[in-house]
């Protein structure tokens, strides 16, 4: 996912009792991509823009429950005479230490985000792997885009 800051972590009215909030309980449910935030080197704004809804087959998005994150991607299929949106799913185990999150795939692959902003209504997850400049000109981010957070509303 190519997709999920910086500034200052929020903390809602649910932390625990020592003040640090508890992310893991926090997350859980469904979260609907928003909106894309680019960030230079430096994690410093460049630019934003709304997610995809995926050519009108609705935004991504993230479900928490218990220890899985699933992540469900639309896409419209167009082959011959069929035009459909279509939608997969993946599943993985994470883990929360802090503020970051750490999902490893079937393959090995480990992804790691942090969690910079939470309440009931959003999720604003920082993407810790820099992007390529390749990576950067293919899905046509800003110039100068190394890092992207990941605005979610609650569904």
């Amino acid at each position: 996912m190519a997709v999920m800051g910086v500034s200052v972590l929020a903390c809602s009215s649910d932390d625990n009792s020592n003040g640090t909030p508890d992310y893991k309980t926090e997350i859980q449910g469904t979260w609907k991509d928003s909106k894309i935030i680019f960030l230079d080197k430096d994690k410093k704004v460049i630019g934003e823009q709304p997610a995809s809804n995926n050519d009108g087959c609705g935004n991504d998005e993230l479900e928490f429950k218990g220890d899985v994150w699933t992540s469900k991607y639309s896409y419209k299929y167009i082959n011959g005479d069929i035009n459909e949106c279509r939608t997969e799913t993946s599943s993985n185990k994470f883990v929360i230490t802090g503020s970051k999150i750490s999902i490893t795939d079937e393959e090995g692959y480990n992804e790691e985000y942090e969690i910079t902003e939470v309440s009931k209504s959003k999720l604003v997850l920082l993407d810790l792997e820099p992007l390529t400049e390749s990576a950067v000109e293919g899905e046509k981010y800003p110039k100068g885009t190394t890092f992207v957070k990941l605005e979610c509303v609650s569904k």
